[in-house]
């Protein structure tokens, strides 16, 4: 029998873009999330083992859009693969952070139509999305959290900004304006009211520049996975409102981007809860490429 017989295999779905750069970082989030499936296989006894290279995880990771080859057939064709080295299903993961049209309606219409293809020959499993995962909240605050605090003076007033792209549907941004509410910070939307600009006018424009009045830290926190072209405008906008009141301070996070907590979060997802590998909420890297970094 093959060692990999009775265990998985993983497809990673991410969104999808022209502009380059979110490809490659979901490349770097697989390749972490395969490390993470690796350390947590009831074979790698050793973390020698695992970093060797042995025992390694078969994933495959593919974008929903932008792509010439359709999602199923390119799902298809890896369940087929996976099937001839033994693996006896393939668990797809959605690296989304919202459960929006993609999630609820192309993802699972997308497996479907895989699994017509692949027959009973082999099981097609959707696991849950990424944003779903109850210690995200955790993470994102932690990434306020680790804003450089010995810069703050004790009267300075610190407002907290969490902007993701928005939804029109009817109760689309209940779920953002949620999280928002958990790591105590305002939504704002890039495409619907209230924009980046609705949350931040009133209270740049409140005496601002009296003496009378605390200064001011804005803390901006991008609810998006990956940098790419709105991301870019988020950033323009807030060098922006730095021009136009520099007596405040501006801190612009980076996207969630592909880090060992993301990448250990999407493997979650793809356990019971009985068997989760250990979760930390906080950054594992001393690098403070992702946190939250002065405009201007």
């Amino acid at each position: 029998m093959s060692q990999s017989a009775g265990q998985s295999a993983y497809f990673v779905v991410y969104h999808g873009s022209r502009d380059p750069r979110p490809a490659a970082l979901a490349e770097q989030l697989a390749s972490q999330m395969a490390t993470c499936l690796q350390q947590r296989s009831p074979n790698a006894l050793s973390s020698e083992l695992a970093s060797s290279g042995e025992d390694a995880p078969l994933l495959a990771i593919a974008p929903l859009e932008c792509c010439e080859t359709p999602l199923q057939s390119r799902l298809a064709q890896f369940a087929h693969e996976a099937r001839q080295q033994g693996y006896s299903q393939v668990q797809i993961i959605p690296l989304f952070l919202m459960a929006g049209v993609h999630v609820r309606e192309d993802i699972p219409a997308e497996v479907e139509a895989a699994q017509e293809i692949v027959g009973d020959r082999q099981q097609l499993s959707l696991c849950p999305y990424l944003g779903s995962h109850p210690r995200l909240a955790d993470y994102l605050r932690s990434l306020f959290s680790a804003a450089p605090s010995s810069s703050l003076n004790v009267d300075q007033t610190v407002h907290r900004v969490l902007i993701s792209h928005g939804s029109r549907r009817s109760g689309g941004n209940r779920a953002i304006e949620a999280i928002a509410q958990e790591i105590q910070a305002q939504p704002a939307y890039w495409s619907v009211e209230p924009k980046i600009e609705t949350c931040l006018m009133p209270i740049l424009q409140d005496k601002t520049s009296s003496d009378s009045q605390p200064s001011r830290v804005m803390e901006i926190l991008p609810y998006f996975l990956f940098a790419g072209g709105i991301t870019d405008a988020i950033g323009q906008a807030i060098a922006e409102f730095q021009r136009r009141f520099p007596s405040v301070q501006f801190r612009l996070a980076k996207p969630l981007g592909a880090n060992r907590a993301i990448a250990q979060m999407a493997v979650d997802l793809t356990a019971s809860p009985a068997v989760q590998a250990p979760f930390s909420p906080y950054p594992q890297s001393s690098d403070s490429s992702s946190f939250m970094t002065a405009v201007g």
